[in-house]
């Protein structure tokens, strides 16, 4: 065989083989980024990873929420006698929407609502009521105790309880983010109010900036991971996404 056609057909099979990986890697743009970041005088270790590690580890521990329950009787019947719901209903766009008025649990609490643009859902699993506020912000509470909760779509508690991500839409194409942890007095207090703070610290060249939704949130021991984006509707894959793990501090 010619030397010269032998030294270009193996040119050739290593480009070509460097083209296919190229292509069929989601990461090959990834430039991997581990660093500290100090947010609120707490340290958090920070890394956007590529898609392989997170959808491996998604595959084991992501839990997706319950799904809504958005029929007013429905809800009803599976809270039971307990409670009693006012609400109006409107049917001006064929389907039903429910306005909650007022929720109570029968000599526990009472829940007057007093600016609503219609029912998002409730959680059986997390028991939680969703809401539109005003301007299409989330709002939700806990039907077992009246107490503010999140939308649980943003939401995840670690498995041993230690830590949780809670999140509410604002309305204004972007979600409020806070992260928690259980506290010597076993409840949640406060460990970052704005994950966007931790996020944003990702170094310039990263090219992640701010994306304002983050989707799949879950926990493997002490470090949060999730996909982060443009998009409020997490189907929706045409545009950019980063996958970003977050050490949480050891202690305060």
């Amino acid at each position: 065989m010619n030397s010269k056609f032998l030294l270009f057909l193996i040119i050739y099979i290593l480009v070509s083989a460097g083209n296919c990986f190229a292509n069929n890697s989601d990461d090959q743009n990834i430039r991997l980024i581990d660093t500290v970041v100090v947010v609120q005088q707490k340290e958090f270790h920070l890394r956007q990873v590529p898609r392989f590690e997170f959808d491996s580890l998604r595959a084991i521990h992501f839990v997706p929420p319950s799904e809504p329950i958005t029929d007013m009787e429905t809800i009803q019947k599976i809270l039971g006698p307990e409670y009693d719901i006012i609400y109006d209903i409107s049917t001006a766009y064929g389907d039903s929407c429910y306005y909650i008025k007022e929720f109570r649990r029968n000599n526990k609490f009472r829940l007057l609502i007093q600016e609503t643009d219609g029912l998002k859902g409730y959680y059986p699993r997390e028991r939680i009521m969703l809401y539109y506020g005003g301007n299409s912000s989330d709002q939700a509470f806990f039907t077992d105790t009246g107490d503010d909760a999140y939308n649980p779509a943003y939401s995840v508690t670690s498995a041993d309880k230690r830590f949780r991500i809670t999140g509410l839409h604002t309305g204004q194409e972007s979600a409020d983010l806070r992260i928690e942890w259980r506290g010597a007095k076993q409840q949640y207090e406060v460990l970052c109010d704005d994950l966007w703070e931790i996020i944003e610290q990702i170094p310039y060249e990263a090219n992640i900036g701010r994306r304002e939704f983050i989707f799949s949130p879950f926990w493997v021991d002490n470090t949060l991971y999730f996909r982060v984006g443009y998009s409020v509707d997490e189907e929706d894959w045409a545009g950019e996404y980063n996958f970003i793990a977050i050490t949480m501090p050891s202690k305060k």
